[in-house]
């Protein structure tokens, strides 16, 4: 993980952390755990936090984004984040 990931994956961890503290001593715990199976984030607070996402990104994130496994980990979204961000430079 480089550091521009790495300053993704905390301001995702911030969003969260809007709604509800990320358990997990290091970041890492942090990033891999499964935030909706944790009940940090209800369903009525995923359509905010999507919108935080892509407010706070500049992205887009289509269905299928937000559908797949990567979406399912906080570090799995700071790397959905990365890649689009690094395909619109």
């Amino acid at each position: 993980m480089d550091n521009n990931e790495k300053s993704v994956l905390q301001r995702v961890i911030d969003l969260i952390e809007i709604a509800h503290p990320v358990p997990g001593e290091t970041v890492q715990q942090k990033a891999d755990l499964r935030y909706l199976e944790a009940g940090l984030i209800s369903s009525f607070e995923l359509i905010q936090f999507i919108v935080g996402l892509e407010e706070t990104f500049e992205i887009e994130l289509a269905p299928e984004d937000t559908e797949s496994d990567k979406f399912r980990t906080i570090g799995g979204i700071a790397e959905l984040i990365s890649e689009k961000i690094a395909s619109r430079q």
